[in-house]
């Protein structure tokens, strides 16, 4: 299996990272847009072009369907995913899979699960994913815990293969003043 994303995400606030704030801030911007529902075209855009340079989803489409990863509440769900996911996978040409996982009930921080069940909350539908290419996406990859967990499901679920897209990668500064600098 495998992740893309389509930019680094700091989101500490070191010295170093305040030096360079006007660079990493419109990053920052960026993921908060994408959650708020926000200018869905630009992000449907985005996506559909690192989509689009996914060997196995363009040799899979017939078959392929695009699954959110669930938002922490029903409400934001739906804002961040509802027209985004019905927009790009029209634009893919793919399956659209919104409604594949739904939150049962809402958590107060999902993303920030320790040591729990990253799934509890969520009912997996297996018409959304049995038999499919499943191409899951959300805004920011950063442990890799929630989209292994999900992978996981949707393959006990049916899925054929899983492979996350994510808007950003968050990653600790001293890893990206090193892949800066060659090293």
């Amino acid at each position: 299996d495998e992740a893309v994303f389509i930019a680094q995400y700091t989101f500490l606030a070191t010295p170093a990272v305040i030096e360079e704030e006007s660079r990493i801030l419109g990053k920052i911007e960026a993921v908060w847009r994408f959650k708020s529902g926000e200018q869905t075209d630009l992000f449907v855009k985005l996506f559909s072009i690192a989509a689009s340079r996914i060997r196995a989803i363009q040799e899979n489409r017939h078959r392929a369907v695009l699954v959110p990863v669930p938002a922490s509440t029903r409400e934001k769900h739906r804002t961040r995913y509802e027209a985004f996911c019905r927009k790009l996978s029209a634009d893919m040409g793919v399956a659209d899979g919104y409604g594949a996982i739904t939150v049962a009930y809402d958590r107060r921080n999902q993303g920030h699960t320790r040591n729990g069940d990253r799934t509890a909350n969520l009912e997996f539908h297996p018409n959304g994913s049995g038999g499919k290419a499943v191409l899951l996406v959300d805004d920011v990859l950063t442990t890799g815990a929630t989209f292994d967990a999900l992978r996981r499901k949707l393959i006990a679920h049916g899925a054929k293969f899983v492979i996350g897209m994510f808007l950003a990668k968050t990653i600790a500064f001293e890893d990206e003043r090193k892949a800066e600098e060659g090293g």
